[in-house]
């Protein structure tokens, strides 16, 4: 069917005049995929910049890089949170052990989770079994 929008056959598009750049702390996080070293996550707090026009950043900004350079190594995230996070080293190796004691217990977990079903099943079918012999022996 034909549509009896009238907005339908215009031309959308979407603009942008300006860009706000901020600066976010890094400090010590929680998540539990950090196969090695510390996590890390940004802080709610923020520097913000002045706004530039969309022109001039694209003028100045630098190439977006591929996926495998934002790779943040365990060293380089150890220096920065001791560095300018004001983390001890103790805090660093405490959440390090804590992402790994996580990472363990998913590990585990992914393996059982097969299991589950299975006890779910004959669970279900020793009920079905309790109830049909209730009935026969009711009958």
């Amino acid at each position: 069917s034909a549509s009896t929008n009238p907005n339908d056959n215009k031309h959308r598009s979407i603009t942008f005049s300006d860009v706000t750049i901020r600066d976010y702390a890094i400090v010590l996080g929680d998540h539990p995929n950090c196969r090695i070293g510390p996590p890390t996550t940004l802080h709610w707090d923020y520097l913000e910049y002045e706004p530039l026009s969309i022109n001039e950043y694209e003028i100045h900004h630098s190439r977006r890089r591929p996926l495998r350079k934002l790779y943040v190594y365990k060293e380089t995230r150890v220096k920065l949170l001791l560095d300018y996070g004001g983390y001890g080293e103790d805090e660093i190796k405490a959440a390090s052990r804590t992402c790994k004691k996580v990472m363990r217990r998913r590990t585990l977990t992914g393996f059982v989770a097969p299991f589950w079903r299975v006890e779910d099943l004959l669970g279900s079918t020793g009920r079905k079994i309790r109830r049909l012999v209730t009935r026969i022996k009711a009958s």
